[in-house]
């Protein structure tokens, strides 16, 4: 009896961390790419490896190579607010950098 009561309690608490972990991961905002992103990568010398070691894995790998960055951030209004930020590459260096938000 004591057995079977550990266990369920057991198995319980492991559900309990894997819902906290999914709830905490989906409700986290997006990293956000400084604003200052000029200052950490050079044109024409920067490559794609070294814009992920500075960012990590990018949101999305466009054809042309392209690394695109999305993330959100609170307004002082509370809305939330979406920023893209690109980076595009031309013979395997960096070459433009382009931000967006909406």
């Amino acid at each position: 009896m004591v057995r079977a009561v550990r266990t369920a309690l057991i198995a319980l608490g492991l559900c309990l961390l894997a819902a906290c972990g999914r709830s905490v991961a989906n409700d986290a905002p997006l990293p956000r790419i400084p604003s200052d992103v000029h200052s950490k990568v050079k044109l024409g010398e920067t490559t794609p490896a070294a814009v992920e070691q500075l960012f990590g894995t990018p949101d999305q790998r466009a054809a042309d190579g392209a690394l695109v960055y999305e993330s959100q951030r609170k307004r002082p209004s509370g809305k939330l607010e979406k920023e893209t930020t690109t980076f595009r590459f031309e013979g395997g260096v960096l070459s433009k950098v382009c931000q967006s938000r909406s």
